[in-house]
């Protein structure tokens, strides 16, 4: 017959180890690009294919999550190379730039938020919007509420699209933010 302090150190390291597995996210990193991702407890990372004019492409989700969660996408752009980060701060920071940010998305969706963002000394934009009703998109699409975030750096852009179902968007919006945060963009 099993002891019960043998029993109860059972108890506790499983338990440990369960709370480990579930507390612990892997981080992920692309080498190419420099872009690490730190994902939320919960969350995995995994590599996408390429699109056009993404050079690295990565979803962030939970195990449930099919057509929603989070995806990260790094585009190079080398005319960035020649400004610092505070010239790059500079001009993210301008509304005029928020505002092409959000004119970029406007022929598509409503923007029913638009603010700056900042993380890691990286100022950039982040939205939220919606499918528009008129757009000639799936139902599902229409369904779906996204968070996005913009940042720069001398490296390009990296772009943060987080999706969730309308009803359960604010429920999920701290794990996205979270998801977020746990970004670091490429930089020289």
């Amino acid at each position: 017959m099993i002891s019960v302090r043998l029993q109860y150190a059972a108890i506790v390291v499983a338990s440990q180890l369960a709370a480990l597995g579930h507390a612990a996210a892997e981080t992920w990193s692309d080498a190419a690009s420099g872009l690490r991702i730190n994902p939320p407890a919960g969350y995995t990372v995994h590599p996408m294919s390429l699109t056009a004019p993404f050079s690295v492409r990565a979803s962030v989700k939970e195990p449930g999550d099919r057509d929603t969660g989070c995806q990260v996408a790094f585009e190079p752009l080398p005319q960035n190379a020649r400004l610092s980060q505070a010239d790059i701060n500079r001009i993210a920071g301008d509304a005029d730039w928020r505002e092409r940010a959000r004119w970029s998305i406007a022929a598509f969706s409503n923007v029913s938020e638009e603010q700056p963002y900042t993380q890691s000394g990286i100022v950039g934009v982040s939205m939220i919007a919606e499918m528009k009703p008129t757009f000639a998109a799936p139902d599902r699409a229409k369904a779906l509420r996204n968070f996005m975030a913009i940042l720069e750096t001398a490296k390009g852009r990296t772009t943060i699209i987080c999706t969730a179902e309308k009803e359960a968007f604010e429920h999920r919006r701290a794990a996205f933010l979270e998801a977020a945060h746990g970004v670091e963009p490429p930089r020289p």
